[in-house]
């Protein structure tokens, strides 16, 4: 019943709506915890621009702890859980981009070199809005590449949680719980990159996101999310 309810925009629009303030009120009830560390040490500025990354998983975190101080723009897919998701990010201050490597990526990637040259901070999940969970594409190094914008890997972590059964395994902090999130160093990438850079730099760029992921996890005792890597041995 509920799969042919959000066949309809409207209900749709509803739906995300009401998920978008529950998840709003979840996030005010969490004790969010900075974890020390290289990189940003923790901290944007307000006066900076970048391109700030994280695994699918992970994507709840970012309304609460920069949606309205920086107000990021954040690439939301045309999907149905896009759309369902999309307020969620309306009500915390972000402004939203429309699309996906599959869908409406050509005119989403124009938006982004625009908002990034203005500056603006991007929010993009290089793994989604389908995966294979945790692979990183080579959009998000032609966007670094072409715009000259550092990318900075981002995660969070929390106890007690839930995680989904969907593709990414979805991390959803439960009411009053306590979370640490953390930054990694920022990735610069050479303008007019060989076919051999890009890769280096996916490589560099997953391990970046794998390890801040750990890093937050095993604040909490969680051991790390070891998957197969694309090149063939485990992370």
């Amino acid at each position: 019943m509920i799969k042919s309810a959000l066949k309809f925009k409207f209900l749709r629009s509803i739906l995300g709506y009401i998920s978008g303030l529950y998840l709003t009120l979840l996030g005010r009830t969490i004790r969010w915890h900075r974890l020390d560390g290289d990189g940003l040490s923790g901290q944007l500025e307000l006066d900076g621009s970048g391109i700030l990354v994280l695994w699918h998983s992970r994507l709840i975190s970012i309304p609460h702890l920069i949606g309205r101080e920086y107000r990021p723009n954040v690439l939301v897919s045309k999907s149905r859980d896009g759309r369902i998701i999309k307020p969620y990010g309306i009500i915390n201050g972000s402004r939203i981009i429309d699309g996906s490597s599959s869908r409406g990526g050509v005119s989403a990637y124009k938006k982004m070199r625009r908002e990034l040259k203005s500056g603006a901070y991007l929010v993009i999940t290089p793994d989604g809005p389908r995966g294979p969970a945790r692979q990183a594409t080579a959009s998000v190094i032609h966007l670094a590449a072409t715009s000259g914008e550092p990318i900075i890997p981002f995660s969070y972590s929390a106890s007690p949680m839930k995680r989904y059964k969907s593709w990414d395994r979805l991390m959803m902090p439960k009411w009053f719980s306590r979370a640490a999130y953390a930054f990694g160093d920022p990735i610069y990438i050479s303008p007019n990159p060989s076919k051999a850079d890009i890769e280096t730099a996916i490589s560099a760029l997953e391990d970046s996101l794998n390890i801040v992921t750990a890093k937050c996890d095993a604040a909490f005792d969680y051991p790390p999310e070891h998957i197969p890597h694309r090149y063939g041995d485990s992370r």
